[in-house]
Parts: C-alpha cells; structure tokens; sequence
C-alpha cells in the first residue's frame, strides 16, 4: 500500500529515502522471521519483544510520515495500525505505551514534516488518544473474559471428573449431584455470556 502511493506520488520530494525505509522494514520482517518466536512468547522476554518491535514500527511510521509531509501526508492515518494491534494482542499496560509511542511518534512526524499546526496537531493527537483509551479498555475486557474462561474451563474439568468419579464408583446419588452441578455451572455461564 504505502509503496503504491509513493510510486504514483513519484515527483513529491524523499521518495527514495521513504522506498529506502520500506525496504528496511521488509529486511526487519526477514530478520523477525529467523527469530525463534515461540520459545520468545512462552519466556518472560514476550512483552519486552514486542514493545521493542512496536517502538520500531512507530519509529518507521513516523519517519515515514514526516518526510512524506507530516501533517499534510495521508500516511499519517498509520500511527493507528500499531494501536489496533497491541488492543487485540497486548496486555493493558502494553496498549498504554503504545499509545504514548504513537502520540510521540506523530508529534515527532508532525514536527519533521515542517506543517504541523497548532490545531491539526491537538485534533490528530486527541483521536490518538482516543484510540489509545479504547484499546486499554479492549484489553482489559479481553483480560476479564481470559480469566473468566481459565476459571470455568477449571470448573468443568473439576465437575466432570467428579461425575465421572461418581459414574465409574456405581454411585448413583453423587453422579446426579455431580450432573447437577454442571449443568448449572453451564447455564450460569450462558447467562453471564448472552
């Protein structure tokens, strides 16, 4: 996409420098691509990864978006992308640095572009921030639901073992307990979900 626009915006001024960024970018892909992902997001390194791999990417943003022009370049809309991602995968506290990171970031493109206004900065950065809120609240709904999903997903295996239990020991009295229980464990979380 951003490669498109610069090919056909090919006699606006840092053309070849913002190419040059992208092709950056794509090496960074390659280099992450080597990288052994999985034992990275099962250590205690995950988050430090990718708040190291989001500093970057607001970094190429905002280089990008500043020599395209800053606050007069289209591309500006990207600071976006990186809060989208961390509201979806990040923890709480995660999104919050992204959304600073984003914030500086624009400012940063803003302010290298030569454009930036009072106005146009205070607008950009408002929706910025109120992205930001949005996704800490994402994440903590996307947290709340995580631990409530480990504790009833411990509730069925507890219930269900003890029905079996109950089942293989010929104890008709605790198997019908036991059903019981869980039948009520499931309806309480349908009703918590609907």
């Amino acid at each position: 996409m951003v490669a498109g626009y610069v090919l056909a915006t090919w006699e606006r001024p840092h053309r070849t420098a913002i190419l040059v960024l992208l092709g950056a970018a794509v090496f960074g892909v390659y280099v992450l691509s080597r990288l052994p992902v999985g034992a990275i997001m099962r250590s205690r390194w995950r988050e430090p990864f990718f708040l190291v791999w989001t500093t970057a990417d607001v970094a190429l943003i905002a280089l990008v978006v500043g020599l395209d022009g800053g606050d007069w370049s289209p591309l500006r809309a990207m600071f976006f992308l990186p809060l989208f991602f961390a509201a979806l995968s990040y923890p709480p506290r995660s999104v919050v640095a992204t959304g600073v990171l984003s914030g500086l970031g624009y400012a940063g493109a803003a302010l290298l572009g030569g454009h930036a206004t009072g106005e146009t900065m205070s607008v950009f950065s408002a929706l910025l921030t109120t992205a930001a809120v949005m996704g800490v609240s994402q994440a903590v709904n996307r947290e709340r639901q995580r631990a409530e999903n480990v504790r009833y997903r411990s509730t069925v295996r507890t219930l269900t073992r003890k029905l079996s239990d109950a089942v293989e020991a010929g104890d008709n009295d605790a198997a019908q307990t036991a059903h019981r229980d869980l039948v009520r464990a499931r309806s309480r979380v349908d009703v918590e979900r609907s």
